[in-house]
């Protein structure tokens, strides 16, 4: 499985005419920096990162999105992180942009364009960067299922989605098989009843209204204070994780 951690943040860019010291902030044409990058490993840096042994490679390019140009690095890792290691991960990626690879990255033009030379800045004061870890491009979601009510039930499960969508969609579906193996007792009715009690014409309506006045579903980006603060209460079904945390045998 490819697991990788990905720093996120805005950079700053600035150029100058060729042959002249006037440094201008900005540039007009972000797009055109789309996919530089910067050749340095940053794994190779890392002696005092708590992530050390589990990262193998971490390269910074730059990414145009919604106007803006972004310094996104990203991480080959062996296996899950921690909370507390990505965290880690990321102070140090920051301190790499502002005073070590980044700082050298700066000083020099990454490309010249109509007769300018661009400067990029990987890290900036006030920069706010995300953080995030994927498994084969997908995110780990805590999906929760279950029935209001009398039932008052819940039951979790952690699954690898590609969005919050999907994990939702997910959710509700676990959340309406787990209504219907029910339906037919404890006065919660079938379509079928329904059909034969007030008519085939609204049937379809009435049961899906009946459905979602009995259940719960909701799904959330796992994060390790949620997850331990369910699994002492709840059933949750957290197979994968055994899967993600061996990921480095498959290496």
């Amino acid at each position: 499985m490819n697991i990788k951690i990905t720093i996120k943040g805005e950079a700053i860019v600035s150029h100058k005419r060729l042959n002249t010291d006037e440094y201008v902030d900005g540039y007009p044409d972000l797009q055109k920096l789309h996919g530089i990058d910067c050749q340095d490993n940053f794994v190779e840096y890392m002696d005092k990162c708590s992530a050390r042994d589990k990262l193998s490679n971490g390269y910074t390019r730059f990414v145009y999105e919604d106007n803006k140009l972004y310094a996104v690095c990203e991480y080959e890792a062996k296996e899950m992180l921690t909370e507390e290691e990505l965290e880690d991960v990321e102070r140090y990626t920051s301190r790499q942009w502002s005073d070590g690879i980044g700082e050298g990255f700066e000083q020099f033009p990454c490309i010249e364009l109509d007769d300018h030379e661009i400067f990029i800045s990987m890290w900036h004061h006030n920069q706010e960067r995300s953080v995030s870890q994927t498994f084969d491009g997908k995110n780990l979601y805590i999906i929760m299922y279950g029935m209001t009510g009398s039932f008052n039930s819940e039951e979790y499960v952690l699954e690898l989605c590609y969005t919050l969508d999907i994990a939702s969609k997910i959710s509700y579906e676990n959340a309406v098989e787990e209504y219907q193996n029910y339906e037919g007792l404890y006065g919660l009715r079938t379509l079928e009843e329904i059909a034969e009690e007030e008519g085939e014409e609204h049937a379809d309506i009435i049961y899906l209204e009946e459905v979602e006045s009995w259940i719960q579903y909701n799904a959330e980006l796992y994060t390790e204070k949620k997850y331990n603060d369910i699994k002492d209460s709840y059933h949750v079904d957290d197979s994968i994780l055994k899967t993600l945390k061996l990921n480095k045998d498959e290496k």
